[in-house]
């Protein structure tokens, strides 16, 4: 329930709808036209990711005095209505859950929570303190509200007048989280390459992925989200990922719509095993304006498992009808489009089949069937060496195509090149920008019916 003192009548002014709850205000992890809007945006632009505050709903500041409240204004299409209901406090109603409002709902969002600052230092879970503020999911579909944390707690910061001024709230934890963003994004800059075509769902995830526990269990929580942001750690990631030419750490593929994504990793042992995927999703479709309205908002679902020895393991998943409750990985997750799987203590040496399907048909933000891109994000896993980059295999499926299996890495991209006369030093282009989803490719090759064509693929990523 939004309130704020209205000066001109000495009143609360209430933004509910007593059409569609006396009491509570339907904003709240309701799925708007703000939301879907700034996900169409996202969406556009692959490369953009809004940090957004998460709110500062939650603490007695929501609820008028007793001394002076002699009523409420309450808004209807921007009219305003006085009432003489004593509405209740959405905090005491709601146990601090069911408060982050419009922008902070969107799914491409990278919603953030505040914390008091870690008195020294670090050190697991329960460890971070909740400010008395930041604004608690779920959102009403049971997304995973907000997405992370960071201190936001008597923050100093710059001031209009060029001073210096110290406040608290989720407004000065998102910032420092766009911050610790740009920083990653120069880190990759500078080991990496340009960081200007990295999808905004790959920084997302990586800041998920590399956040440190908070709350009180394992795993995500409506309260922290997936923890407390640690820049550093996904600075070292980005570093492990930069000196290898196998991508261990960091993957970008293109799923088209009907197929999967499968590759195979080899646990480090003596830690987790890690896997984080985040896909920039269409923008969804606003539901009728109602109460906890639990409408999906999630367009692709896609699914993320890992395999090995005949045992499954499956991602993070919140129950939103019970939103205290610890996450639990026992089933797939068909709400967020951030996924996890975390296997705590994998065998050594083992392999690990990393594998990313979906339900239904993938589409674009005009309904229309489209492959959807995604992220992944690993840890926990052996670095090896890219395969030697050759054709294994070619044979005529035909009159007029081969087909040709080669090893691939997956997340990166290559071109398939053609020659008649391998004296001249002359290649043409066959197929460019292939961007596998396996650990081997298999692909269609057309000819004109020569007499004789060599082929070689290059990798461009």
């Amino acid at each position: 329930m939004v309130r704020f003192f209205f000066a001109g009548a000495n009143r609360w002014v209430w933004w509910g709808d007593p059409n569609i709850d006396q009491d509570e205000d339907f904003n709240f992890g309701f799925y708007s036209e703000f939301s879907r809007d700034v996900d169409a945006i996202a969406y556009d632009a692959e490369t953009y990711l809004p940090v957004w505050s998460a709110g500062n709903d939650r603490g007695t500041t929501d609820s008028p005095p007793s001394n002076g409240h002699i009523g409420h204004v309450f808004v209807v299409n921007g009219i305003g209505f006085i009432s003489n209901r004593d509405r209740p406090n959405d905090e005491l109603a709601n146990g601090g859950y069911d408060m982050i409002t419009h922008y902070s709902v969107a799914k491409n969002t990278l919603t953030v929570a505040a914390t008091e600052d870690v008195v020294g230092g670090y050190n697991g879970a329960g460890s971070v303190a909740m400010s008395t503020f930041s604004s608690w999911g779920p959102v009403d579909d049971g997304r995973i509200k907000p997405d992370i944390s960071a201190n936001g707690v008597n923050l100093t910061s710059s001031a209009v007048n060029g001073g210096l001024l110290t406040i608290s709230g989720t407004s000065m934890a998102a910032p420092s989280v766009t911050g610790s963003v740009n920083l990653l994004r120069e880190q990759y800059e500078n080991l990496i390459g340009d960081a200007d075509d990295v999808l905004a769902s790959t920084y997302k995830a990586l800041t998920i992925h590399t956040a440190n526990e908070a709350g009180t269990s394992t795993g995500p929580d409506y309260r922290f989200g997936w923890g407390l942001m640690n820049t550093l750690t996904a600075a070292n990631l980005i570093a492990a990922h930069g000196n290898e030419n196998s991508l261990p750490h960091i993957k970008e593929v293109t799923l088209p719509s009907g197929d999967f994504v499968e590759f195979t990793v080899v646990a480090v042992g003596g830690e987790p095993l890690k896997v984080t995927t985040c896909w920039t999703d269409p923008e969804g479709t606003v539901p009728p304006a109602a109460l906890d309205a639990n409408i999906p908002a999630l367009v692709n679902d896609l699914d993320l498992r890992v395999a090995s020895n005949g045992t499954t393991h499956f991602p993070w998943r919140l129950d939103p009808a019970n939103v205290a409750v610890a996450a639990t990985r026992n089933s797939d997750n068909d709400r967020d489009n951030v996924e996890q799987v975390l296997i705590d203590t994998p065998v050594a040496g083992q392999d690990y089949v990393i594998r990313v399907e979906h339900k239904g048909t993938l589409v674009d933000d005009d309904g229309n069937e489209a492959p959807q891109k995604l992220s992944l994000i690993i840890s926990g896993n052996v670095i090896e060496e890219a395969p030697v980059l050759q054709v294994g295999e070619l044979f005529r499926t035909g009159p007029t195509e081969f087909t040709a299996i080669f090893e691939t890495v997956v997340g990166g991209e290559y071109d398939v090149e053609t020659s008649t006369d391998l004296t001249s030093g002359s290649w043409t282009t066959a197929m460019t920008g292939v961007l596998p989803t396996k650990d081997v490719s298999a692909l269609v090759l057309p000819t004109n019916g020569e007499a004789k064509k060599f082929w070689r693929v290059i990798r461009k990523k």
